[in-house]
């Protein structure tokens, strides 16, 4: 069964214009995409982060994060946290249907950002951010893809990719791929 999908524009702090484009498109819930970086190359890993404020939001996280385990993804750290844990993706609290951010992997790390770069991992990658979309909201509605830095009212190529691209090139890729699985 095909699922719509919509990828979100616009700012996702400050106006808020994603949260309210998923409410207005009667999103059933949203995936913000996102790709890790930090100044020691050597961090590695993913995780997801959950709402607070929406108890639909851990589950949803939990087996986003099983899929993504199941394609090899290491964890950094606890792979599962809140946004009361992890206070960057606070943001996520301002949608009002389940919202997870999901953070993969580190683009900062080479090979990590080898890993992404390979065509076939890549598309396991988007084959697991769909399987816990279908899994967990199948037919219920638009599912809002929000490609972290990319479609924002101000140009924002988010971390730079070791491998001499951004992180925005990636998730952007991504949001497309999924949005074109679900579709099947």
């Amino acid at each position: 069964m095909a699922v719509s999908s919509v990828i979100l524009q616009g700012d996702y702090v400050g106006t808020h214009n994603r949260q309210q484009m998923a409410a207005t498109r009667g999103c059933i819930c949203v995936v913000d995409l996102h790709f890790n970086s930090f100044s020691d190359p050597s961090a590695s890993g993913g995780g997801v982060i959950h709402q607070i404020s929406n108890s639909s939001s851990k589950p949803f996280a939990d087996a986003m994060w099983a899929e993504l385990a199941a394609s090899g993804l290491p964890p950094h750290g606890s792979p599962v946290q809140s946004t009361e844990q992890v206070t960057r993706g606070a943001y996520i609290d301002s949608y009002i249907m389940p919202t997870i951010l999901l953070e993969p992997l580190f683009v900062s790390n080479g090979g990590q950002a080898s890993w992404l770069h390979d065509a076939d991992n890549f598309r396991h990658l988007a084959e697991a951010v769909s399987a816990a979309i279908v899994g967990h909201f199948l037919g219920l509605g638009p599912v809002g893809l929000s490609p972290g830095h990319v479609l924002k009212s101000a140009p924002d190529p988010g971390a730079p990719c070791v491998l001499g691209d951004s992180e925005a090139v990636h998730t952007m890729a991504l949001a497309k791929l999924v949005q074109q699985q679900l579709s099947v």
